[in-house]
């Protein structure tokens, strides 16, 4: 099993509505003693930080971001919230170049 990381990064830049825009940077870990990390893709990510993919019945996003530091600031052992918000993140984070890249190291 390969190492990943995911880097969320600002690109300086605003979308039309005054939002920062992001990209996602995806890195896996070569095999030297240096741990070092090979790119693998990147992919931008629009201002606001909201999905390709609507969540289900419409509507918002089921978390703001205020919402999630929240729970993760308050939330003690096992709670579905964490598994809810790591879904939207997934949805959020896992498109582009970066989604086809994971899906290549899933099925490696």
């Amino acid at each position: 099993m390969k190492t990943v990381v995911i880097r969320l990064r600002e690109t300086g830049h605003t979308d039309d509505a005054g939002e920062k825009d992001y990209e996602v940077v995806l890195y896996a870990a070569g095999g030297d003693p240096a741990r070092t990390l090979e790119h693998l893709a990147t992919t931008p990510l629009p201002g606001g930080l909201l999905p390709e993919v609507k969540p289900a019945g419409g509507g918002e996003p089921p978390f703001s971001r205020t919402q999630m530091r929240e729970i993760f600031a308050n939330e003690a052992g096992y709670s579905m919230q964490f598994r809810a918000i790591g879904e939207y993140l997934h949805h959020v984070l896992f498109r582009g170049d970066v989604a086809t890249a994971w899906n290549d190291l899933r099925q490696r």
